[in-house]
């Protein structure tokens, strides 16, 4: 069987594939994974070809972090996986990327004898992502460009033109610039969903919404703020000043498909000024415009 989980049900799902290890073929993981834990997925399943792990994550997901957490540590106990980020917050992907998680674990059943082999199938697929890796390269997307390029060679090893990707990935990996954005991005995601939702959170939960809009107004200086955050910046905003709406007025426009924005209250009645220009933007590298150290001088200068 084949488990899908979005959030704490992704987390869920994990632990289903260990309770039922054999049974299942394959999850699919959105906006939620498992801490490392004796006995977790990463260490029961280690080294197991039948199993394959899709997890992806929002841009601006509140749990992009562990997501991608989780793929490193199944990258080292040798367990199938592939990540995938998309832009937006915390929120189901879009339909091409689920066709993706469905076609690779087609491709893992292939792999791990669960189905037949379709050689042209297989074929053709690796030549579109060979050149879906070339081509994010040459945009100067090298961080999807290496993911890519690593999971070709995990999951076409026994293809001889995996070997262009397979060339590939070392160069990249090896680059400073890649590294330093890397290890950047991850900061900012982890200050980002600390300012943008836990912290302003367990501020509103203790009955200081000043506080908590605070957090909110530091997180805008790194990335938008969406999604389930829009929720607890409407409860802040009955503390905001006049500047501090002003400042937040570019945040929590909706997402593609979504049926409008999150109101506050106003001295003048209910309003729906949050808009986000930024958020048609594909390329979430410029999302995290900011460094992580200001952002907190952000947080204790207020």
């Amino acid at each position: 069987m084949y488990l899908a989980g979005f959030s704490g049900t992704a987390r869920a799902a994990l632990g289903f594939a260990v309770a039922l290890r054999g049974h299942v073929a394959g999850v699919i993981a959105v906006g939620g994974a498992l801490g490392f834990a004796t006995g977790g997925p990463e260490t029961a399943l280690a080294a197991d070809s039948t199993v394959a792990y899709f997890g992806s994550a929002g841009t601006q997901d509140l749990n992009y972090e562990e997501v991608f957490a989780m793929a490193d540590r199944f990258r080292t106990t040798r367990v199938p996986f592939r990540v995938l980020a998309f832009d937006g917050p915390h929120g189901w992907p879009p339909p091409d990327m689920c066709g993706d998680a469905l076609d690779w674990l087609e491709l893992r059943a292939m792999l791990g004898g669960l189905r037949a082999m379709d050689s042209g199938w297989v074929r053709a697929r690796l030549a579109g992502e060979l050149a879906r890796a070339a081509e994010l390269e040459r945009l100067g997307l090298w961080a999807d460009a290496l993911r890519l390029d690593e999971a070709i060679g995990r999951d076409y090893a026994r293809w001889p033109e995996a070997k262009e990707a397979t060339d590939r990935a070392p160069a990249l990996r090896r680059s400073h610039v890649l590294a330093k954005y890397e290890a950047e991005v991850r900061r900012l995601a982890r200050v980002h969903v600390n300012l943008a939702f836990y912290e302003p959170r367990a501020y509103l939960a203790n009955g200081s919404p000043g506080r908590a809009l605070r957090m909110l107004e530091a997180a805008a200086t790194i990335g938008p703020i969406q999604g389930d955050a829009c929720l607890l910046l409407r409860e802040a905003l009955v503390a905001a000043t006049a500047d501090q709406r002003a400042r937040l007025a570019g945040q929590c426009a909706p997402a593609s498909g979504e049926r409008g924005q999150i109101p506050y209250r106003s001295d003048a009645g209910w309003t729906t000024p949050f808009r986000n220009a930024s958020n048609t933007r594909s390329d979430h590298h410029r999302r995290y415009r900011v460094s992580s150290a200001s952002a907190w001088s952000a947080v204790r200068a207020g």
